[in-house]
């Protein structure tokens, strides 16, 4: 069963060095907005700006804890393994996080004794994507989605995949603004959603 195996995967890989990668500025009314590579000073304001976006998008609270307590509190050995990296968008002016997304190399995911999934074969998977409400409509998503995609080219990945909520309809709407294809609905009956309904997942990619 895949649920929320998107969303809060086991770490399976050896940790690696964090990356010191740092993502260029990105251009900007103020000037003041910078996209760079996550450090691990940036996790509280990283939490924070999850649960906000989640509460903003009536995401179920016990996904909102299990997510915090997952990959949220091990971002360096959940996505600083293989040619994975988690990047945040800092408004360096104020030293605030302002947006942040994962990019998770799914070849680190498989379990042990799994057998190759092909469909995974050098693709890499977007997590967490989140911009401060302060900061939407401004461009700042489709400037990390840039930031996020320029990565996964350098790095050499064929493509990218993305789950979220299927009750998010403005976020599916950007993603396929930005390039992504929808690929469909999953609803899981046992597992409430928002409101008590089943919960849906949306499914995503983008091949390059």
């Amino acid at each position: 069963h895949i649920l929320y195996e998107s969303f809060c995967k086991p770490m399976t890989a050896t940790l690696e060095t964090a990356s010191t990668e740092v993502a260029p500025t990105l251009p900007s009314s103020d000037g003041h907005i910078q996209v760079r590579t996550y450090q691990p000073s940036d996790l509280p304001q990283v939490k924070s700006l999850f649960v906000d976006g989640m509460k903003i998008n009536d995401a179920p609270e016990s996904y909102i804890q299990k997510s915090l307590e997952s990959d949220l509190s091990a971002i360096e050995e959940t996505y600083f393994v293989g040619r994975g990296t988690f990047l945040v968008m800092e408004r360096t002016d104020e030293g605030k996080i302002v947006g942040m997304v994962g990019l998770q190399d799914l070849d680190t995911t498989k379990k042990e004794g799994e057998e190759k999934n092909e469909l995974n074969e050098n693709m890499c998977e977007l997590r967490r994507m989140s911009i401060h409400s302060s900061e939407r409509r401004q461009g700042r998503g489709k400037q990390l989605i840039e930031a996020f995609v320029a990565h996964a080219q350098q790095k050499g990945y064929t493509g990218i995949k993305l789950s979220t909520g299927g009750w998010m309809e403005a976020a599916i709407r950007f993603y396929v603004a930005t390039g992504f294809r929808d690929k469909g609905r999953i609803t899981y009956k046992d597992y409430p959603g928002p409101g008590g309904k089943p919960l849906t997942i949306a499914h995503l990619d983008m091949i390059f």
